[in-house]
């Protein structure tokens, strides 16, 4: 993640501190568990906003979402992976 910071961003110095300030927790789901990190809310908070949005398939849906446009800007479609 940090290499892919570096080379998007002037400021992946600050973003890498960040990300890389705590460790990553799992959070099971229905499918697999889900690794995330928490910034500004505790990880119980962070698991519960993940539990209370993850409505359809593994990924919450902000995720998701934010999967669909970008795979639909650069390819004009997602490919049913989310």
């Amino acid at each position: 993640m940090v290499r892919a910071l570096k080379g998007r961003f002037t400021d992946w110095e600050a973003r890498a501190a960040v990300v890389t300030r705590e460790a990553p927790f799992a959070v099971k789901t229905a499918h697999r568990p889900l690794y995330a990190n928490a910034a500004g809310i505790t990880a119980a908070e962070a698991k519960e906003a993940i539990r209370l949005t993850t409505v359809r398939g593994a990924l919450p849906e902000p995720i998701r979402m934010a999967h669909l446009i970008a795979a639909a800007y650069r390819r004009g479609e997602s490919r049913g992976r989310a």
